[in-house]
């Protein structure tokens, strides 16, 4: 009995054995430097998502939801000031307003801070991910602030005329 050579096949060699191109052949970076293309055998062209550019439009899209939130409780303050304290829960619903505000220019900030970050680069992922967990928890209490504002809430426009004593 012969000493038989035993080897382990890999889908690398497997393919280079039956002529196939390795996967570094089909990848190309293009013009723009967040993408890289992927052709397979089929001939179709493929982007590979640059996680870095993916964080920025997330960022982006998440701030612009935190200006629409901040616009939409500054009419509220704007409306419970106009109203004083003949609103049943004046004082609760300025406070909760402003701990809702002032919670969203902090998470502005972030937002600001962690769009800055690189998080192709090593050394900004553990820092991106803490300040994405804080992030996360205070849209989370935000939002808790926010489903208080609205419990307890804005009066429709309907008794407006009626709290105001301004009865036709």
């Amino acid at each position: 009995m012969g000493e038989e050579e035993s080897t382990v096949e890999t889908s690398a060699t497997r393919n280079e054995k039956e002529g196939e191109k390795p996967l570094g052949e089909f990848l190309e970076i293009s013009e723009n430097p967040h993408s890289i293309t992927y052709q397979p055998e089929n001939g179709k062209l493929m982007s590979l998502l640059d996680p870095n550019v993916y964080a920025t439009k997330k960022t982006i899209a998440q701030g612009m939801l935190d200006v629409a939130l901040f616009t939409a409780n500054a009419s509220q303050l704007k409306y419970l000031l106009h109203m004083g304290t003949r609103h049943e829960f004046y004082y609760l619903l300025v406070t909760l307003i402003s701990i809702s505000i002032i919670l969203q220019i902090l998470i502005g900030a972030l937002f600001i801070v962690i769009g800055r970050l690189d998080v192709n680069r090593e050394k900004h992922q553990p820092r991106a991910n803490s300040l994405n967990n804080i992030i996360t928890i205070g849209i989370f209490v935000i939002t808790i602030v926010n489903i208080l504002i609205a419990s307890f809430g804005m009066k429709n426009s309907d008794n407006l005329a009626t709290i105001l004593g301004n009865t036709s």
